[in-house]
């Protein structure tokens, strides 16, 4: 995923922080093979550890698990931020739409 250098974030004690307040994440597991690509994702809470490590729980029939076998536990996490359902009743003009920000 491309990733502009003004939204990263490499300082661990930021990314910790992050995590801690919003800990809320799709998981996302691709495998690729001669035939086609397969994604598998679950929305899953994770949780960081003082020894940096991230834990979280699967069920044994959620379909990631098996995703995560074949491609060796390789995975992206999506972390969301701060969200907002944001109603057309807050602006001035009344042909507005509802919207998440």
């Amino acid at each position: 995923m491309y990733n502009k250098s003004e939204f990263q974030r490499n300082n661990f004690e930021t990314v910790t922080e992050f995590i801690q307040s919003y800990p809320l994440a799709f998981v996302y597991v691709t495998n690729t093979s001669t035939v086609h690509t397969q994604t598998v994702t679950s929305l899953l809470p994770i949780l960081i550890r003082p020894n940096q490590k991230l834990l979280t729980h699967l069920a044994r029939r959620n379909p990631l698990v098996e995703a995560l076998k074949k491609n060796g536990g390789l995975l992206t996490l999506h972390f969301f931020g701060p969200q907002r359902y944001i109603s057309p009743q807050i602006y001035q003009n009344s042909n507005n739409v509802p919207t998440w920000n």
